[in-house]
C-alpha cells in the first residue's frame, strides 16, 4: 500500500488522460511518473480529470516545507525548484519512481510551462 508522504493515509490510483497517478484525497498531493504528458493537455482536460482537485492550493493547513519519503520506495525524495526559475519546489524520487506535487503545484507548473506564469523580461 502506498501512503501519502504528508498525511500518511492510503493513496488512491487515478488516471489522467491515460496516465496513472497516485493521489491523496486528504491533502490532494499527487505522485506522478512524469510531467511531460500532463503539460501537453489542455486546461479543460486537466479540469475534467481526476486530478482537478489537486490544481487548486486549498489546503493551507498542510505543512509542505519538509522533505518527504517516496510513496513507492519510502526513501527520502530530493527537493528542487522545477526549471530553476518557476518558483515551484517539487520532490523527486532518487530511484526514478517519479515526482511528488503538493496541492496546487501542478497548476503552477502547468501555467509556467505554458507561459502563463512567466514574468516579462
Amino acid at each position: 500500500m502506498n501512503l501519502c508522504p504528508r498525511c500518511n493515509i492510503a493513496l488512491e490510483l487515478i488516471e489522467i488522460e491515460g496516465e496513472k497517478a497516485l493521489m491523496c484525497k486528504q491533502c490532494e498531493g499527487l505522485m506522478l511518473r512524469k510531467l511531460d504528458h500532463l503539460m501537453g493537455l489542455s486546461e479543460q482536460q486537466l479540469l475534467e480529470s481526476e486530478a482537478s482537485e489537486a490544481l487548486f492550493a486549498d489546503h493551507p493547513q498542510v505543512d509542505v516545507t519538509g522533505t518527504v519519503a517516496c510513496p513507492i520506495c519510502t526513501q527520502p525524495m530530493r527537493r528542487y525548484v522545477y526549471s530553476t526559475d518557476s518558483g515551484v519546489t517539487v520532490d523527486c524520487c532518487q530511484s526514478g519512481h517519479g515526482i511528488w506535487l503538493d496541492d496546487g503545484e501542478l497548476a503552477k507548473i502547468y501555467d509556467y510551462v505554458n507561459d502563463k506564469g512567466r514574468r516579462p523580461a
